[in-house]
């Protein structure tokens, strides 16, 4: 999998590094990720040899359930990865993130066999993803899934809300509106795609919170992840889950060199935060 790294940020003064942050690391990485962002396939296939991937036809027709129901019967649990950098792992020493302790959890608690693809693009925004899945390949993924999580909206806040740094609240405010209409769309698309599965929707963190934001800055991620949750409860198939209360005592330690993904054991917390919620298929039969 080829990732874009940032450095150099421990060069610079903690004013500066919030400048940096602001003005260059998206600015950077994300030009860098829009050129060299491999498909799903290839970062799967090159990435995670050793996981089942195959790619589902685009089905036709109305999703009646069949291929829940034959996921179920051949043992098999699919699990779907959407979204941006934090799904697709960028930062992790093995660069499979969360979803990597996931997996391992799965496997301590079930006989049954666990399929992971991992379709998450670096530097994504709500509607990358919404555009993603009306290709033919990533659409029957979504329709096989039996379990989907995502992480979406960091860079849809911090790329389109770049005024975060600038203290510009109409510009901040603008990020969110067009966040949320994209969110319910997305919300939207993948519950008509896939009426059985459940939707894991994992929250934001402030990577900058040591770094000298104002208290109105911070304040504005709380109400960009309230208003993620207000928006998933209206769906009985998404659950939303928190993270940022995990990182708001030193931030520092969970990062990784870049000064804004996770590190390992940022990932792992990830996981066993969304181990408290996520139910696999077998669990919700036998409820």
């Amino acid at each position: 999998m080829k990732r874009i790294w940032v450095n150099g940020l421990l060069a610079v003064s903690v004013a500066g590094l919030v400048m940096f942050a602001g003005s260059f690391v998206y600015a950077l990485a994300d030009e860098a990720l829009a050129g060299n962002n491999p498909s799903a396939e290839e970062r799967v296939g090159g990435a995670l040899p050793e996981r089942q991937f195959a790619m589902q036809p685009m089905a036709i027709g109305d999703n009646d359930g069949d291929a829940n129901a034959e996921t179920a019967e051949d043992g098999t649990v699919q699990l779907l990865g959407l979204g941006d950098s934090l799904t697709s792992g960028m930062g992790s020493s093995d660069g499979e993130g969360y979803l990597r302790y996931v997996e391992e959890s799965f496997f301590e608690s079930n006989d049954l066999e666990l399929t992971v693809t991992n379709a998450a693009v670096d530097g994504h925004r709500t509607e990358d993803v919404l555009r993603d899945i009306e290709q033919a390949d990533l659409n029957g993924q979504v329709r096989a899934a039996d379990v989907i999580v995502m992480t979406i909206g960091g860079n849809d806040l911090f790329q389109g809300g770049q005024s975060l740094l600038n203290d510009d609240p109409e510009l901040n405010e603008d990020a969110l509106d067009d966040f949320l209409v994209n969110l319910d769309d997305l919300y939207d698309e993948l519950i008509e795609l896939n009426p059985e599965a459940r939707v894991y929707h994992i929250g934001i963190y402030n990577p900058f919170r040591e770094f000298g934001l104002s208290a109105a800055d911070d304040q504005f991620v709380r109400e960009w992840n309230y208003a993620t949750l207000e928006s998933a409860a209206e769906y009985d198939q998404v659950t939303y889950v928190p993270v940022e209360d995990m990182f708001e005592e030193d931030v520092g330690a969970y990062l990784s060199g870049d000064f804004f993904h996770l590190n390992d054991d940022g990932y792992q917390r990830v996981a066993d935060r969304l181990m408290t919620t996520l139910r696999w298929p077998e669990e919700e039969e036998t409820s």
